[in-house]
Order: structure tokens, then C-alpha cells, then sequence
């Protein structure tokens, strides 16, 4: 979903990272789901999330799957009808000021490499949202 980005380093988060902060939201983590964020994304991880990010003890393999599961509960919370306003405006000041550790999470949720990237059927319900922050920076990693 990032072969256009010549400049961009693919990252995935660590098992121990997602063991560590699934444990401490309370998500279940069984050890086998390939995409943990995704699966146990939920609306109500929000706030616990971003009152992780950066705290004592959290290294960037932490913060990166956190943002990654932030997005992922940010697109449970729009499909629920949800307003995201201010937990998203909290994490796009988080992303500007670490934006190379969130790079390749912006530009996959942008779906900017998608094969119609204007089609809403071929983006995320947060792809635009995204977009805006990921515009700025997008050219940087081509």
C-alpha cells in the first residue's frame, strides 16, 4: 500500500508492544491476530490512548502502535456516528511532532495508492481526515 513512497520505511509495531499497551487498555490480545489494531479496535480506547502516547515508560515501538491502534478506533468511532473533533485534533499534534516514526501509518490510511484514491469505496471513513495532516509531509517520502 506504500510501493509509491520511495523515502517512506515500512514499520509494523512489536508483539511486545502490542501485548504491552492492548494490556493496558484492556484489549484482549491473543497472541495471533495479524492486524491486532484493526480487530480490537473500539471507540471507547480513545482517550486511553492518547493519555499513553509519550508517557514514561513508552519507547517508539509503543507510540507507534498506539497511533496505529488510535486510527483504527478513530475509524470504529466515525462508523458509529461518533464526533472525533477534539481526540482528533489532540492526535494530529501528536503526528505533526513525530511525524517520521507515523509516516508510513499516514500514508496507508490515506489510501492515496489506492487504484480510484477519490473513490470513498476505496478509502477509510477517516482517509480524508488523514489526508489533511498526511498533504503536508506526503511529498517529503515520494
Amino acid at each position: 500500500m506504500t510501493d509509491n513512497y520511495t523515502k517512506l520505511k515500512d514499520r509494523w509495531p512489536s508483539r511486545k508492544s502490542i501485548d504491552k499497551i492492548n494490556d493496558v487498555v484492556g484489549a484482549p490480545s491473543d497472541g495471533w491476530s495479524q492486524d491486532p489494531e484493526i480487530e480490537l479496535a473500539k471507540s471507547q480506547y480513545i482517550p486511553k490512548l492518547l493519555s499513553l502516547y509519550g508517557s514514561k515508560g513508552m519507547d517508539d515501538d509503543d507510540n507507534f502502535y498506539i497511533m496505529s491502534f488510535l486510527f483504527a478506533c478513530f475509524e470504529e468511532a466515525v462508523v458509529d456516528g461518533l464526533n472525533i473533533d477534539n481526540h482528533w485534533k489532540e492526535a494530529t499534534k501528536i503526528i505533526t511532532n513525530d511525524i517520521e516514526l507515523h509516516a508510513s501509518t499516514l500514508a496507508y490510511w490515506s489510501c492515496y495508492e489506492a487504484e480510484d484514491p477519490n473513490d470513498p469505496e476505496q478509502m477509510f471513513p477517516i482517509s480524508q481526515r488523514v489526508r489533511e495532516i498526511w498533504d503536508g509531509y506526503r511529498a517529503n517520502y515520494l
